[in-house]
């Protein structure tokens, strides 16, 4: 069994470390309005609705004007929002509260915080029994540690005035909910992470999800069955990204937004601080 470790608060001060974690303290799905979302042209193409490209799936606006973003998963969300997967963003909130559900991201190599061109993002799961807040959210400051069965996942960044930027991890996330094992499967994940002066962000990333593996890990559970019939073909008909493996359209691109704390991890991999 995991030991489940005191936290110790600590200053958010500034240090001669070149390394800066952070803990994602709350998240939703990026949903759209008129057509505008945050996200990433994630395909280097901008479609057309069942244009030749893109799959067929149309794509969105950012909310500074660019063009080709991203997300197909904003199309779907008003049907999930129906049903009784409204509860998967509050459930998995409810558990980032509870210490069982931690993403941790940390960026080494730091020699400007502002502006950096070359730092080290890595991505790491983290346990623990987070203190949490009069808010309803886990309080800034908190010494985690890392679950290691999960390899660390590092990728180049950059920084610039403030925000970071970085391109090409691949995130599995298994969650528990109830009965339920669905995993967060996201291939070639962009982020982007606006701090303030105490390391907290916010921010969000996109990539590309592999549904397979939601589906799997929710036929078993007791589930609505009219849901379960529902989500492959959702997924499917709204799949606007190709398999590395098959180049088929089986992919759904997808943007969850979130909300950071800084913080802290008592093993860090190697060659972090």
């Amino acid at each position: 069994m995991r030991r489940l470790l005191p936290l110790v608060l600590l200053c958010a001060c500034s240090s001669s470390s070149d390394t800066r974690w952070g803990v994602l303290s709350f998240i939703e799905l990026g949903r759209q309005t008129d057509g505008v979302t945050h996200g990433f042209d994630l395909d280097g193409i901008t479609s057309e609705e069942d244009g030749d490209s893109g799959c067929g799936i149309g794509d969105y606006t950012s909310p500074d004007g660019v063009e080709g973003i991203d997300n197909a998963m904003a199309r779907i969300m008003p049907v999930l929002d129906a049903t009784e997967a409204s509860a998967l963003e509050p459930l998995i909130n409810q558990n980032i509260n509870l210490g069982e559900v931690l993403m941790i991201f940390g960026v080494n190599g730091i020699d400007d915080p502002l502006d950096d061109e070359e730092v080290e993002v890595t991505f790491v799961r983290g346990y623990g029994a987070p203190i949490v807040g009069a808010d309803g959210r886990i309080v800034s400051g908190q010494t985690f540690e890392r679950d290691e069965s999960l390899e660390p996942v590092t990728v180049e960044g950059s920084l610039e005035n403030g925000v970071l930027e970085a391109s090409g991890l691949d995130v599995t996330f298994p969650i528990e909910i109830f009965d339920a094992n669905p995993v967060l499967d996201v291939q070639n994940v962009t982020v982007h992470f606006e701090y303030d002066d105490k390391g907290d962000f916010v921010g969000y990333l996109g990539g590309a999800l592999n549904y397979d593996r939601i589906i799997e890990g929710v036929e078993d559970a007791a589930v609505d069955a009219a849901l379960l019939d529902t989500l492959p073909l959702l997924f499917e008909n709204n799949a606007d990204l190709p398999s590395e493996e098959d180049g088929e359209c089986s992919r759904l691109s997808v943007t969850i937004e979130f909300d950071g704390l800084n913080a802290h991890l008592f093993e860090p991999p190697e060659g972090f601080e």
